[in-house]
């Protein structure tokens, strides 16, 4: 999950940090200019929930709270936001791993932000019962797999079986 849960009875465990860009179809717009305020509040933003950390770090980056004057698409999966954006609905933020083929296909560019989008950090989280050790060691297989594919030792072709 992204982000942490912060209750006394929960484990949260880091698992990786993640490149998101900003990304759109070159129909929508050209890559290689950075685009003005005006012109991205009247392409469709594809969002994700207003009550999600990611839409937080949105309104963060635009320094607009309430995201006034963005046409909202809300999106609540990573694949759907994917396809729409690749389709030409919308610009979006995504992390980088996951479109790394789009981009060297062409199907997106990156768009040119004057910053990049902060890392986002994904975490493993369960509650702590001793008398159910299993969810600690689950937690520690999907941290390992986690350092594997961040050291780039492992795919996503490599867990298929």
């Amino acid at each position: 999950m992204l982000g942490s849960i912060e209750e006394p009875t929960v484990v949260n465990r880091q698992l990786l940090g993640l490149d998101y860009v900003w990304v759109c179809s070159p129909s929508l717009m050209r890559g290689e200019v950075e685009p003005s305020m005006n012109q991205l509040k009247r392409l469709p933003l594809l969002s994700y929930p207003v009550d999600s950390l990611l839409y937080s770090s949105i309104a963060s980056y635009f320094s607009s709270p309430q995201m006034q004057g963005f046409k909202l698409i809300v999106v609540r999966s990573l694949t759907v936001m994917l396809r729409l954006a690749v389709a030409g609905a919308g610009y979006a933020v995504l992390p980088l791993e996951l479109i790394r083929g789009e981009l060297d296909s062409g199907k997106l560019v990156r768009l040119p932000f004057p910053r990049p989008f902060p890392k986002q950090t994904y975490f493993a989280a369960y509650v702590d019962q001793p008398a159910i050790p299993l969810r600690a060691a689950m937690a520690d297989c999907i941290c390992e797999v986690a350092r594997l594919v961040s050291d780039g030792v492992a795919d996503e072709t490599t867990f298929a079986a």
